[in-house]
C-alpha cells in the first residue's frame, strides 16, 4: 500500500507489532521508517479507540484500503502543515483506518445533533507520541483564581481524508 522512496529503509515484520495502545497485524508486510520522521504501520488490524476523545477506528477491507488515493507519505507530509515544529523534531507513525469522530470535529444538524466530519472513513491516522502538553481552557472568571498550567505527556495526532488527501484536523491529548 505505502510508496516508499529510496531513502526509506524496509524493516519487514513478521509477527504481532505492540505498543502499550494498540495491537496490529502487520503479518508480512512492509513497516517503512521514512527519512522523514514516520513509521508507516500500514493498515489498521484491530478497532481501537481514542477514549477520552470518543474517536473510534475500525481495520478496513482489503478493497476499502485499496481505495486510497494518497499514500502515507502523502498524509505525513499534509500532517506536518499543522505540526511543523513536532513534525522536524519527533518520529511519527501512520496507519490507515476507518475512523469515526465522535465529539472532535463536526457540524450540528439541523435537529442540533452532532454531525462527526470523519464517520467511518478511510482516513490516514498520524500520531506523535511522547510530546508535552499543557492543559486549556477558558480564562478564570472575575474575582476567581487562576488554574496553574499543568504539564503533562501526551499525543499529537492529526486526521488525514485518505481518499480526498484533505486535512480533517488534529488534536493533542492524553490518548487513555
Amino acid at each position: 500500500m505505502a510508496v516508499l522512496s529510496v531513502s526509506a529503509v524496509i524493516i519487514v515484520a513478521v509477527h504481532l507489532v505492540v505498543d502499550p495502545r494498540h495491537v496490529r497485524v502487520v503479518g508480512h508486510t512492509a513497516q517503512a521508517r521514512t527519512a522523514s520522521g514516520f513509521t508507516d504501520q500500514g493498515v489498521l488490524s484491530k478497532t481501537l479507540s481514542y477514549p477520552v476523545e470518543g474517536d473510534t477506528f475500525a481495520p478496513p477491507t482489503a478493497a476499502q484500503a485499496a481505495a486510497a488515493t494518497i499514500t502515507a507519505s502523502d498524509a505525513f507530509a499534509m500532517a506536518c502543515k499543522g505540526f511543523a515544529s513536532v513534525c522536524a523534531t519527533s518520529p511519527a507513525t501512520v496507519f490507515l483506518a476507518n475512523v469515526t469522530l465522535s465529539r472532535t470535529f463536526g457540524t450540528e444538524a439541523a435537529d442540533g445533533d452532532f454531525v462527526p466530519t470523519l464517520n467511518n472513513t478511510l482516513t490516514y491516522v498520524v500520531e506523535w507520541p511522547g510530546q508535552h502538553c499543557v492543559n486549556h481552557g477558558p480564562g478564570p472568571l472575575p474575582g476567581t483564581t487562576p488554574t496553574p498550567k499543568v504539564v503533562y505527556d501526551c499525543t499529537y495526532v492529526e486526521y488525514v481524508n485518505a481518499i480526498t488527501g484533505e486535512d480533517v484536523g488534529g488534536f493533542s491529548g492524553d490518548l487513555k
